[in-house]
């Protein structure tokens, strides 16, 4: 693995003597000025942006990138969980969708915030987060069913799935098939059989199919209601999807 010191040499093609012992070159070729490069660390930001102390060392690192440089494979020898690096002025960098757990207050939290139609559940199984870097961009929440039905000890239903629709589409893409591929397999290591979901009518539940689950019942919207109290909630027509563990 190559370290950061190396990452600026072979970026800004710059020789050894111009560093000073950080690592930071020392002097600009061209203006001379003493604070040439300012720039972030790669491995903690998903975008990291040069500020150049004059426009020809812009120019001469810009020439050096765009000369047939394919930036993902340029990095990779600094950070092996890149997919993707925007090349545009302010490169910025798509990390491979990392799976995780996560504590239940956590999660409770970040859907509350983001989840756009239903509320946090108020308990679970267990749940999983899904992360680009070091961007948290949804969160899975396993559980009982609902309905009582299929609430029995073979099933286990996602009630909630939940991404962060604040930050870019992109780095969301592909984590919602992996969260309920770990969920899938979480629930057939501790023993369950089968795996339920709902979702709205409206929804194309790509992701799903995605990770095998298949339609199973359409299910009409109705009120809920439960000791004579009618629960306040949207009245919306879904599709349960299942799969067999």
């Amino acid at each position: 693995m190559k370290t950061e010191r190396d990452f600026f040499k072979d970026l800004f093609q710059i020789d050894e003597a111009e560093f000073g012992n950080n690592g930071i070159l020392l002097k600009c070729p061209h203006c001379e000025s003493a604070e040439p490069i300012e720039i972030h660390d790669i491995y903690t930001y998903e975008e990291y942006l040069p500020i150049f102390c004059c426009e020809n060392l812009r120019d001469d690192v810009l020439n050096n990138l765009y000369s047939g440089v394919n930036l993902k494979n340029y990095l990779k020898d600094y950070d092996s969980n890149i997919r993707r690096v925007d090349e545009s002025t302010d490169w910025k960098i798509d990390y491979k969708i990392e799976i995780k757990e996560i504590e239940f207050k956590q999660a409770k939290e970040f859907i509350g915030k983001y989840h756009r139609h239903n509320k946090a559940p108020v308990g679970w199984k267990f749940g999983f987060c899904a992360y680009n870097g070091e961007d948290l961009v949804a969160v899975v929440s396993v559980g009982r069913p609902v309905a009582r039905a299929y609430n029995n000890k073979s099933i286990l239903e996602v009630n909630r799935l939940c991404v962060n629709d604040q930050i870019e589409k992109w780095k969301v893409f592909n984590a919602c098939s992996k969260l309920y591929a770990s969920a899938v397999r979480k629930a057939k290591k501790m023993g369950y059989k089968k795996v339920i979901t709902y979702i709205r009518s409206d929804e194309n539940g790509s992701s799903l199919r995605a990770s095998n689950f298949k339609k199973e019942a359409f299910v009409r919207g109705r009120a809920y209601i439960r000791n004579g109290v009618k629960r306040d909630h949207e009245i919306i027509d879904k599709w349960r999807y299942a799969i067999n563990i």
